[in-house]
């Protein structure tokens, strides 16, 4: 059975982003969100951040990061990561923002911190229709070649999870039997709302 998935990272700029392209490429049903405050990206030092607020369009990041410094940014990865994004959808969006008809099956995180916020915000939520959402992290450092493997590593296990009929029943066994030959540490959650 086709699930509706959610990717969260910090930002929804790198992690979230890759995992929402290779899915889409894949056919699944997703979006992505961010759970900071703002969207943060490096700068030209670690004490001077870009800091954009959620939905400002990746297409005017790039255009701000370009007159910037084309060079730097396009030798640390953002160039390409916003280009890609670009390709995605409109702009990054914040978790704790959405709209709260919005559901989804099963959610992943890529960052124990990020695990927690979207536990948190969901469990701060008005129970109305006992509707489940499984949580899970894939733990991944932010960087663009983890990010791309941990999409991979999310790709393969939509696969598995699409052929569950009951994912309340299924999904653990299933969860666990990946976990045994995948290289990221795995936690997972169920959370009714």
């Amino acid at each position: 059975m086709p699930w509706k998935y959610a990717t969260v990272c910090s930002s929804n700029m790198n992690r979230s982003m890759e995992a929402h392209n290779q899915m889409l490429k894949s056919g699944l049903c997703v979006r992505s969100f961010g759970t900071g405050t703002t969207v943060r990206l490096p700068g030209p030092s670690e004490s001077r951040p870009n800091v954009y607020e959620f939905g400002t369009p990746y297409a005017d990041i790039l255009a701000d990061l370009k007159g910037k410094d084309v060079h730097l940014y396009t030798s640390n990865g953002l160039i390409k990561m916003l280009e890609r994004n670009v390709l995605v959808k409109l702009a990054p969006e914040r978790w704790q923002s959405m709209d709260r008809t919005q559901a989804f099956d099963v959610v992943f995180t890529y960052e124990e911190r990020v695990f927690s916020a979207v536990l948190e915000d969901l469990q701060a939520r008005e129970t109305e229709s006992f509707r489940a959402w499984h949580v899970i992290n894939i733990e991944t450092r932010d960087n663009h070649d983890e990010a791309v493997t941990s999409a991979q590593i999310t790709v393969k296990l939509c696969a598995l999870l699409d052929e569950c009929d009951e994912l309340e029943v299924q999904l653990v066994p299933t969860v666990n039997d990946f976990v045994e030959h995948c290289s990221r540490a795995v936690r997972y959650s169920l959370v009714y709302t």
